[in-house]
Formats: C-alpha cells, sequence, structure tokens
C-alpha cells in the first residue's frame, strides 16, 4: 500500500482534508476506515465523512469535511482479503484556537434562569 502522507496538518476552518491509499493485491480487498473514536466510518448520509474509490478499489480516498479541532487524532485504514490484512495509521493534527459557547443562560423578568449546553463555535481565530 501506498499513500500521499501518513500525517497531515492543516488550520482549523479548512474546507477539507484528504488522504488517499492506492492498494496492490489479489485478490482485490475489502477495506475500512476507522475514526480517530475507533468506530468504522459509515459515511452514508453524513457530511463530515466521504469515501471515494477508484480505478477499481485499489486507490481509496477519505475526505473529511470542515476541519474542526475536534477532528484531530489518528484514523485507520484497513485492507484485507482472503489471504492477508494490512493497516495503515494516519494522523491529522489540526492547528488554530478556538472560543465556544459554553453554557447558554435565558432570564426573564429576573425570575428563573433555564441554562443549556451548547458546543457551537462562535469565534475561530486560525494561527
Amino acid at each position: 500500500m501506498t499513500v500521499d502522507s501518513l500525517d497531515v496538518r492543516v488550520k482549523a476552518g479548512e474546507e477539507h482534508v484528504q488522504w488517499v491509499v492506492n492498494v496492490d493485491a489479489t485478490p482485490v480487498p475489502n477495506f475500512i476506515w476507522y475514526d480517530k473514536s475507533h468506530g468504522e466510518i459509515k459515511p452514508q448520509n453524513s457530511m463530515k465523512y466521504k469515501i471515494e474509490e477508484h480505478k477499481g478499489k485499489t486507490q481509496i480516498t477519505l475526505i473529511i469535511n470542515k476541519i474542526s479541532i475536534h477532528d484531530a487524532g489518528t484514523y485507520e485504514f484497513r485492507a484485507f482479503n482472503d489471504k492477508v490484512e494490512k493497516t495503515l495509521n494516519l494522523t491529522l493534527t489540526v492547528t488554530g484556537i478556538y472560543i465556544y459557547i459554553v453554557c447558554v443562560c435565558v432570564c426573564v423578568c429576573r425570575s428563573r434562569c433555564r441554562c443549556s449546553k451548547s458546543h457551537e463555535s462562535i469565534k475561530n481565530f486560525t494561527g
């Protein structure tokens, strides 16, 4: 297997990052991508991940969209057939500084306040 680069460094806020893995195997292998939490990436109906197959399943691309600091970590590509299994670990480093809203409180007429947690990014300073 060959890959463009095992370690990628990108600024938070980038539109996407991608890894292209070229696989040379007989018989043609199956493959699985795993995210940084070791969960299988299933891009169906996902805005975050996209997996593309080219050249008869010998070139597989993982695209991660809308990069945030939360995407940083080690991803895994596993290719296997009935003869052999190979694994690649690919590291994504995300740089930048974020400010997050941690809690939003709404008070009406100085009476009870209700707070709810939020993880919405309000400002992104990339550096």
